[in-house]
């Protein structure tokens, strides 16, 4: 009896403290406060500061083709052309006359920036038409109808242009642009008097109309330059002459327009066609390069 009351006693003491402990635990457990969240990466507490990184200036490269709106090029070309003066122009100023078909060759040097060319060219233009008959309008063609003759007759000229370009793509784009010269007048124009029969109906068929020292079949050089060193005295009395209003500069009208062809893999290099007048209508080419 009393050992069983020993041991009930005995087990309910440990019982008591088990459970005594346990809620101590539990209690413990709920007063303390629950573990910090982590901090998320953009929470993260900036590095130390140190010195600070300079900015990075941009760099702007200025291209072959023209580059920003303030990049400048120089470059060189050459350029020939096909020049003529046709008879319709020449009736501006005369009855009969001869046209011109010859060449101009020459070169040039340009400042460029952005779409504008500054050019300075230098050329010579051969400006000596076939031998000839000439009458001036208004004139009486028995009386005034001169058989020309031009030697070595051309301009060596000096013209700055201004130019224009708009370009298409990388490949094609056009230009134009005017400007103004001087140029030196070479050679001599000569003249003799005709008189033939047949200059009063036909002023400019040479076969019909010719000096009277020459004959039907074409005037021969010797006996023109044997009547040369006299006064011209009409078609009666012809005199070889060089006509002495022939100037020796004149100013040089420059209008032009075409278009450019380039070639991307050669940075720089242009081929130009063109037409316009330079003190005659021409149509022609070049070829530059741009630095």
């Amino acid at each position: 009896m009393n050992q069983s009351r020993c041991h009930r006693v005995t087990v309910a003491g440990i019982t008591t403290v088990v459970l005594a402990l346990l809620a101590s635990i539990v209690q413990a457990q709920q007063a303390a406060p629950p573990p910090p969240p982590p901090l998320p990466a953009e929470s993260a507490p900036p590095p130390a500061p140190g010195p600070a990184a300079e900015p990075e200036t941009p760099v702007v490269a200025a291209t072959a083709e023209g580059g920003g709106p303030r990049a400048v090029q120089f470059g060189g070309a050459l350029r020939m052309r096909w020049v003529s003066v046709p008879s319709w122009f020449l009736g501006a100023f005369t009855k009969e006359n001869v046209p011109l078909s010859s060449y101009h060759i020459g070169g040039e040097f340009f400042r460029r920036k952005g779409d504008l060319d500054i050019t300075l060219g230098v050329a010579y233009q051969r400006m000596s038409p076939p031998d000839g008959n000439f009458l001036g309008k208004s004139k009486p063609p028995e009386l005034d109808t001169d058989f020309v003759q031009f030697r070595g007759l051309g301009m060596l000229g000096v013209d700055v242009a201004f130019i224009w370009h708009q370009r298409m793509n990388e490949y094609f784009g056009f230009h134009y642009g005017a400007g103004l010269g001087l140029a030196l007048v070479t050679g001599k124009m000569l003249r003799t008097s005709a008189g033939s029969p047949g200059c009063k109906d036909s002023p400019g068929d040479e076969s019909k109309c010719f000096p009277i020292v020459c004959s039907a079949g074409g005037c021969d050089e010797k006996a023109l330059l044997n009547t040369e060193g006299g006064k011209d005295n009409g078609p009666g009395e012809p005199h070889r002459f060089a006509d002495p209003d022939v100037p020796g500069a004149i100013p040089i009208l420059n209008v032009l327009a075409g278009f450019n062809v380039r070639i991307p893999e050669a940075k720089g290099l242009e081929f130009k066609f063109e037409g316009g007048f330079y003190n005659a209508f021409f149509l022609g080419g070049g070829i530059g390069y741009a630095y």
